[in-house]
């Protein structure tokens, strides 16, 4: 089978997904290749494609967990994971009995999609079928409540677990940080590394939080890093307190270090091509078309009570330049265009 393997990893398009498969039927071998191998690839590979993934599954006169697995995977991983959850339920009433795997999968799912309740029933079979001593599976628990701000059931989690690897540390860490406790990020007995003071660097921006931000920005600055965002965060921490002069100050070092902001961008795709826009961008063939569209959008969403909320623009300038500002950011343009097309 090791040559069928081969083959299958070699695969760089659905098409030829479907040609060795098509040579498996008609050879006999497709009973004996391990489907699941074919599933898994055709589900999560960029070769692959997850609808034909499930049709082949639907297929299959008594798909077995490997199966299962393979399509709860694929789902877990697109834009919409809830989609892994409701198949996980499918495949309870068929009666067929998750492993660990599967419950690591749909973890993975209700951890993207915030899905709090659904990961305390996941977490049920977990203790139900005596999978809760496996690391990867605790890990990925810990992380569906520390993602969804559930921070208590996050550290009962941690506290539990027999096993601590350096994962389960960044996913807490991480949680607390993003989260409503940055302060008790630190407390933790471990070295913080780059991404954990960038973290908490975001984190505080969120909470307001002046005095977490400098500290941050001064260990991140120790440590030798010379990011843009770590100069934008705080420069923007310190512009929501008004505080203009410190802003001035972060602005003359990035200006010293040679350090330059990466403009913000959008893509919209019109006709078969794509069509980039920055900030009060006006560069565009149409761009006269693109603002007064703008102009119409404004005005309708004003006679229905829309007002223009300043204080997300973090410049000393005047309400007109902000609301200005704000619908000539680089989306709304792309949307504009879009909506002229």
């Amino acid at each position: 089978m090791e040559p069928i393997y081969s083959l299958l990893r070699k695969c760089t398009s659905l098409s030829r997904i479907k040609q060795l498969q098509s040579h498996l039927i008609i050879t006999g071998s497709f009973n004996y290749f391990p489907r699941s191998k074919l599933l898994d690839f055709c589900a999560t590979s960029p070769a692959g494609d997850l609808s034909y993934a499930t049709y082949i599954f639907r297929q299959l006169p008594s798909p077995a967990i490997n199966e299962w697995n393979a399509i709860i995977r694929g789902l877990a991983i697109t834009p919409q994971p809830t989609n892994a959850i409701t198949w996980f339920v499918s495949m309870s009433r068929a009666s067929c009995k998750p492993d660990a795997l599967t419950c690591s999968f749909v973890l993975k799912a209700c951890a993207r999609a915030l899905a709090v309740f659904e990961g305390r029933e996941v977490q049920s079979q977990v203790l139900r079928y005596g999978f809760v001593f496996d690391v990867l599976l605790q890990t990925t628990l810990l992380d569906v409540y520390a993602k969804s701000g559930d921070l208590d059931s996050a550290r009962k989690v941690f506290d539990e677990m027999s096993v601590r690897d350096v994962t389960c540390w960044n996913v807490l860490i991480y949680g607390l940080a993003q989260g409503s406790r940055p302060s008790d990020a630190l407390e933790m007995p471990m070295v913080p590394d780059l991404v954990l003071w960038q973290t908490l660097l975001g984190a505080s921006k969120t909470y307001g939080n002046v005095e977490m931000t400098e500290k941050a920005s001064r260990k991140l600055e120790e440590m030798g890093s010379s990011s843009c965002g770590d100069f934008v965060l705080l420069s923007n921490v310190y512009a929501a307190q008004e505080r203009w002069k410190d802003v001035g100050r972060v602005r003359e070092a990035m200006k010293s270090r040679d350090v330059k902001k990466i403009p913000g961008f959008s893509y919209i795709e019109a006709g078969g091509v794509m069509h980039k826009f920055v900030n009060g961008d006006r560069r565009h063939l149409f761009q006269d078309q693109i603002y007064r569209k703008l102009d119409e959008i404004s005005f309708r969403i004003k006679e229905h009570g829309y007002m223009a909320e300043t204080s997300y623009v973090l410049h000393d300038i005047g309400e007109g330049e902000k609301e200005n500002a704000l619908w000539h950011h680089s989306e709304k343009l792309a949307v504009a265009y879009g909506s002229k097309t």
